[in-house]
């Protein structure tokens, strides 16, 4: 009212600029199967599928003096459809095994807050976007995935490697737009494809002693300039929240601390790439970062103890960096920490 000068009031709205509620609902069926062909002992097939259907339901209303008085919107659609999946083994010896897959998958749509869009400043922003108001709707986005990998044991066993090479192609990305009023909502923009390696190592070269190590390298760009002049993304541009590097490690020890109990203690590290929180120019990056834990373990019939440190040497790791109309905000790791644990299995 103070801004204002009680125009609320004269919308039955007193001291209420904007407040609305929004119910949502999703329903979704699906029949999924997959049919294995073992050819004969070294090759075996697979193909399976998804049959899909689900629909979303949408009722918005919102009163206020930016709504000039109330506001209500329904918005009912439904998207159906069919995900295959192929793979290919091949089994060299017990110990080595060769494998490929084909599959492909969605992630479903929904609705967006139109009512936003009537927030002083919005309209004529939406207007330079060729819109006359936020879209009500965005769909599904899907991606074929292509992988190739190798599961292995060797030296008698005492050493585990299993690697995969991959690659993706992403259409109809949901994606994050903003508008400088303070608004934001999802669309269907733009093409992206990943591509990849993943490492898995295990050792055990001592009795009681387990070493581990993984690592990934990841490609994922943009393979189109998005729609939207506030989204910023252009070909080739690396998607947001994509590491291009990460890896980690762990060394456990297990020992019999005291009788009827079994014990371990575990350290482990992992550190992620740097990446970006957006696309376009003024995004924000998130630095790279690692965390160090550590894990004793007492283990007796179906109880387990754990006393556990967490980001050991207190590094103010940000996991993710933000910008927004109101400012720039990062979301750090949680500090060092120190705790335990009880966990019962029945």
């Amino acid at each position: 009212d103070a801004q204002t000068g009680g125009a609320a009031a004269f919308f039955g709205a007193p001291d209420n600029l904007l407040s609305g509620r929004a119910d949502r609902s999703l329903h979704e069926v699906a029949a999924f199967g997959d049919l294995v062909w073992t050819i004969d002992e070294r090759w075996e097939f697979t193909a399976g599928g998804r049959w899909f259907r689900f629909e979303y339901d949408h009722v918005e209303s919102a009163t206020g003096l930016i709504v000039l008085g109330s506001f209500t919107e329904e918005s009912t659609a439904d998207e159906s459809g069919f995900t295959p999946k192929l793979g290919l083994s091949y089994f060299h010896n017990q110990d080595i095994t060769l494998y490929g897959t084909v599959a492909n998958g969605y992630r479903p749509g929904g609705p967006n807050l139109t009512a936003l869009g009537q927030i002083p400043g919005c309209p004529e922003q939406l207007a330079w976007l060729g819109l006359d108001g936020i879209p009500p709707l965005y769909e599904s986005d899907s991606l074929w995935s292509y992988e190739l990998g190798l599961k292995s044991g060797w030296a008698g066993r005492q050493l585990y490697l299993n690697t995969a090479v991959y690659y993706i192609d992403w259409a109809e990305i949901q994606t994050p737009v903003g508008l400088p009023c303070g608004v934001g909502w999802l669309e269907n923009a733009g093409e992206a494809t990943s591509k990849g390696i993943e490492v898995e190592l295990a050792a055990y070269p001592v009795a009681n002693l387990e070493l581990t190590f993984n690592g990934s390298y990841t490609d994922a760009t943009l393979s189109e300039d998005l729609p939207r002049p506030n989204v910023g993304g252009a070909d080739g541009d690396h998607l947001p929240g994509v590491p291009e590097f990460a890896l980690g490690g762990s060394i456990s020890w297990f020992f019999n601390a005291f009788e009827g109990f079994t014990s371990s203690l575990r350290a482990d590290y992992q550190y992620v790439g740097s990446s970006y929180g957006a696309f376009g120019p003024g995004r924000l990056e998130t630095p790279s970062q690692s965390l160090t834990n550590l894990r004793l373990t007492l283990h007796r019939n179906r109880w387990e103890t754990t006393l556990f440190i967490n980001n050991l040497f207190g590094n103010r790791a940000i996991i993710s960096a933000h910008d927004n109309p109101a400012g720039a905000y990062v979301t750090t790791a949680r500090p060092f920490t120190v705790g335990i644990s009880a966990r019962f299995t029945y």
